[in-house]
């Protein structure tokens, strides 16, 4: 089969100060391990993707939006980069295959405007939001992102050739909404295991360690009513809060945590560097991740990697993906959530087994095997 371009829509990244999604992490790993398979690849994305993606290659080329354009908060931004990338393409012999990275926006139109008879588009879809009005955090912001999303999904729908999902949960979704069956397929996320196995662990860690977005759907906000009940039984017990986001929601964790007089047990550790986080977490004695929907969890997975038991919310996805490796909680029960990280605070071999468990568990989500399995549904389309 001949070589082909492929143009990846990443225009939705939004990194630096907002810790890199998932679903970036995931087109990152795969198309380093199969970029060689395409005739040349053309990333669409800001500054900040390019930076997260300069080592795709030789035959990987950027087009890049204006810094200008993030200096106006998400909303705006999106709106300027799509339009920007929408005019970029009308330049661009288009042929090949049109690879969307999200379903934000972005990354959607531009796929969806210039699908035709000589090319394939392929969409990935990491999870589905639920309902505007039962969702954590600011309603309208909610309501935005819900009706966006399935506007999104009306065009993904209409004219995408291939739709990956990462699980089969998020496949039932689609299906409940209407989507062409034929068209999805599931694949996975994965770890980069052997990187994070030379990783050497701080001196000192977390007795409770947290990674992820700072917003609302992560459940940033039940970390601290968690921690408030450790407190009580472990007075010197500290919790490390690592990623970025919105100075508003930092600002209300960091007056909540104020509130509570944690000032001296919480740190909020902001947006690290890869090594600096994954050193902290080696060095940590356990992964609170209160996260209210995901589409599979690479935190806990990379968590896991690390030799760290996870206590997270018990989402039906997380069933499917990691089994009982993982100590899941009923959703939004607090207390029994604080008692499950007691548990292990006091009981070290516990942790232990746990740990070692996971680690020789998750070692089978392997980015070989995913970039490949990808590699073979572009190829056969």
């Amino acid at each position: 089969m001949p070589k082909k371009i492929i143009y990846i829509f990443q225009n939705s990244f939004w990194g630096k100060d907002i810790k890199t999604s998932g679903g970036d992490v995931r087109v990152a790993y795969i198309f380093k391990k199969i970029q060689v398979h395409f005739l040349k690849i053309i990333i669409f994305g800001n500054k900040e993707a390019f930076l997260f993606n300069m080592d795709y290659g030789p035959n990987a080329h950027f087009v890049i939006t204006p810094e200008l354009f993030d200096k106006f908060g998400i909303c705006i931004s999106y709106f300027l980069r799509t339009i920007f990338v929408v005019w970029q393409l009308f330049f661009l012999q288009r042929d090949g295959y049109l690879y969307s990275a999200s379903d934000f926006f972005p990354d959607v139109l531009p796929a969806y405007i210039f699908k035709n008879k000589n090319n394939k588009w392929i969409q990935i879809i990491h999870h589905i939001y639920p309902s505007w009005k039962t969702r954590p955090g600011n309603i309208i912001i909610n309501f935005v992102g819900y009706y966006l999303q399935r506007l999104s999904f009306f065009l993904i729908n209409n004219k995408a050739d291939r739709i990956v999902v990462v699980s089969p949960f998020v496949k039932e979704g689609l299906l409940n909404l209407g989507f062409d069956k034929n068209k999805i397929h599931v694949s996975s996320n994965a770890i980069d295991i052997e990187n994070l196995d030379k990783i050497k662990e701080k001196k000192q860690g977390y007795d409770g360690v947290f990674l992820g977005r700072l917003n609302y759907s992560k459940g940033v906000f039940d970390l601290i009513e968690i921690w408030k009940n450790i407190y009580s039984k472990y007075y010197d017990a500290k919790l490390g809060i690592i990623g970025g986001g919105e100075k508003e929601i930092r600002d209300s964790l960091l007056k909540k945590i104020k509130e509570y007089d944690l000032e001296k047990n919480i740190d909020i550790l902001g947006y690290l560097k890869y090594e600096e986080v994954f050193a902290i977490l080696k060095a940590s004695k356990i992964f609170l991740f209160p996260s209210h929907e995901e589409g599979w969890g690479i935190a806990i997975a990379e968590a896991m990697a690390c030799n760290l038991p996870v206590v997270s919310w018990g989402l039906s996805v997380y069933k499917s993906i990691f089994g009982d490796h993982t100590i899941q909680v009923k959703e939004n029960d607090i207390n029994l959530f604080s008692e499950k990280v007691a548990e292990l605070l006091q009981n070290e071999s516990k942790r232990a087994k746990i740990g070692i468990s996971g680690y020789e568990f998750i070692k089978k989500y392997s980015w070989d095997n995913i970039a490949m399995k990808e590699l073979e549904l572009i190829n056969n389309l």
